[in-house]
């Protein structure tokens, strides 16, 4: 039996809240910041980490894949940013990068993006206590075997100044189709930020807000501490859910958003050709469909597995390089229609 992926998990889902995730930023003491890395350091910083992650695969409760960006393809790489497991940056430096991921890709660390380390925890859900948890139990041991830099002024020493301090970015992915609907979003921009928080694109900084889908994250990591920002950023959540929920309570007895509904549902029922946009944008109708209990046969884990799943990299099966845009449309309809009808 294959293990179940962090998405596909029913763990406190929420009809608003897709996903949380938590990252640190960490550097090895005595070590030039990755700016300043030659090759030789950087396969060192990759050496020191594997030998600890063979360590955590015989001794602790996971198991890590590790890989080297230079032995993966374009297509495998674009796999892995679809999958939120790696950032845009990481695939672009000229440095020796790897990446070690646990088996449901709940914790990854990526080598050599910005700073020497960065830890990863995810969750479907609103979960950002238990991930705090993972990652900083990760963070300790990496520390006791690597050692990170510290100041006692600073606190945690990053190549960035804006990830000086505890060196956390917590996030939310929140799907708020009600919100942008009502044009709310735009005015909640401005209010998020004078907070120290910032909304971006599903795939970070200067990404598109896709399928309805907003991350939001902390700005400030200086003189405060993790717990501290995990509690603001839950409490900012709590305040856009309930006014999405209340919105949303508008559109029972609206006939055209429930039409808009049921035809994205029909559409990626039969459809036989469909894109990374229009899938996005279908999926959210529905998603919002299902909070409002008009399927009862579609759950939300089942729309996440088609979220997380239809991207150009990560269609099932359709993981080749030489595929055209028109075959990937067609397996991307093909994984839809059998994802929410079974045939």
């Amino acid at each position: 039996m294959s293990t179940k992926l962090w998405y596909e998990k029913s763990e406190n889902m929420d009809d608003v809240v897709i996903s949380s995730r938590v990252r640190l930023a960490r550097n090895i003491s005595g070590i030039p910041f990755v700016s300043k890395l030659s090759e030789t350091l950087a396969l060192k910083i990759i050496k020191k980490v594997k030998d600890v992650i063979d360590v955590i695969n015989k001794d602790l409760n996971f198991k890590f894949s590790f890989l080297n960006l230079k032995d993966l393809n374009k297509l495998q790489k674009l796999f892995l940013l679809e999958r939120h497991i790696i950032s845009p940056d990481f695939i672009k430096t000229s440095l020796p990068t790897a990446l070690a991921v646990s088996e449901d890709e709940s914790c990854s660390l990526m080598l050599n993006e910005e700073d020497h380390v960065r830890i990863q925890a995810f969750s479907s859900g609103l979960n950002l206590k238990k991930i705090y948890k993972v990652a900083n139990e990760m963070d300790d041991f990496l520390d006791e075997n690597l050692v990170f830099s510290f100041s006692e002024e600073f606190g945690y020493l990053t190549q960035c100044p804006t990830n000086l301090g505890n060196g956390m970015r917590a996030s939310l992915m929140l799907h708020l189709p009600a919100l942008k609907i009502y044009g709310v979003i735009n005015k909640l921009q401005d209010s998020i930020f004078k907070l120290g928080f910032t909304i971006r694109g599903i795939y970070g900084e200067g990404t598109s807000f896709l399928g309805d889908m907003y991350q939001i994250s902390n700005q400030i990591t200086l003189g405060i501490t993790e717990e501290s920002i995990i509690k603001n950023l839950e409490n900012i959540a709590v305040q856009l859910i309930n006014q999405e929920k209340k919105l949303r309570n508008s559109f029972k007895n609206n006939v055209n958003i429930l039409d808009e509904i049921h035809r994205a549902f029909g559409i990626l029922s039969s459809c036989r050709l469909l894109s990374v946009k229009e899938l996005l944008d279908l999926s959210s109708k529905v998603r919002l469909g299902i909070a409002l209990g008009e399927f009862s046969n579609v759950t939300f884990e089942t729309i996440n597995l088609l979220m997380f799943n239809v991207t150009n990299a990560n269609i099932p099966f359709g993981n080749e390089e030489n595929l055209t845009d028109v075959e990937r449309d067609k397996l991307r309809a093909d994984f839809a229609r059998k994802t929410l009808t079974g045939k």
